[in-house]
């Protein structure tokens, strides 16, 4: 896959983080891991977010996203994450946009400069 390619699904992967952060909601958060779930009346909108995802190749273009579970059943994905590359605040701040959808802006700009410092890839 050539760096363009990389970093387009990178970028696509972070603006689909950015847009589920208004549909998720964190359950349990320690550092390095993160439980969301799925509030039953934001499942049809996380399910359109998700449609022709390739979520293993978007997981490979985060650097610091180390591998994902998702419970169908609880409606709930579990990521885990390298907190020296994606700190616990990011994803804390992350969860916030639900509250604050003002900093979605925000949080995206931290997510790229995240990419830009820690890959080989031009964005």
């Amino acid at each position: 896959m050539s760096s363009f390619n990389i970093a387009n699904q990178a970028e696509q992967t972070i603006d689909v983080l950015v847009k589920l952060a208004h549909c998720v909601e964190p359950v349990e958060h320690v550092s390095g891991r993160i439980e969301m779930r799925v509030p039953l009346m934001k499942l049809a909108s996380v399910m359109a977010l998700l449609d022709g995802i390739d979520l293993e190749r978007g997981v490979e273009s985060i650097p610091g996203l180390k591998e994902y579970s998702i419970d169908l059943w609880m409606r709930s994905a579990t990521i885990d994450y390298d907190p020296n590359v994606l700190s616990f605040e990011l994803w804390n701040d992350l969860c916030a946009i639900k509250e604050n959808p003002s900093a979605e802006r925000i949080i995206r700009d931290k997510l790229l400069s995240v990419l830009r410092a820690h890959s080989n890839h031009v964005f």
